[in-house]
């Protein structure tokens, strides 16, 4: 599979288990399907698939028959080039939390309060 060297420095990168397991199985066969997933012991396709997706590593989904002629779904690389320009590495480290000065500068400005609710509820919550 022919990669640009900065998408393969990002793919190999990745630690996570169920997430390299959709890497590796899209590196050696081009995609990677539920059939695949199951077969690896992973029964929740689309948690797999969104694992990747939050390392900033884009995927399309696409149909196609399993071993019984089922339709299911398929993972493969998406574009990276166009992933790149629609700013998706900004989630290359995954889930992250607030810096400690962005949280006290934001419980300064608005207050420990639900901005859906209005209700308060504790600092330590944010």
């Amino acid at each position: 599979m022919d990669l640009p060297e900065d998408f393969k420095e990002v793919l190999e990168s990745v630690t996570k288990k169920r997430a390299r397991f959709v890497i590796d199985t899209i590196l050696s066969k081009g995609f990677c399907s539920t059939e695949d997933l199951k077969n690896g012991g992973y029964e929740h396709a689309p948690r797999a698939a969104r694992d990747v997706r939050e390392l900033g590593i884009p995927l399309d989904t696409f149909k196609i028959k399993d071993s019984n002629g089922k339709n299911i779904a398929a993972y493969k690389f998406g574009d990276w080039e166009i992933a790149k320009k629609t700013n998706q590495l900004a989630k290359v480290s995954g889930r992250t939390q607030l810096t400690e000065k962005l949280k006290n500068a934001l419980i300064q400005r608005y207050g420990a309060r639900c901005n859906l609710y209005g209700e308060e509820y504790p600092v330590r919550l944010l």
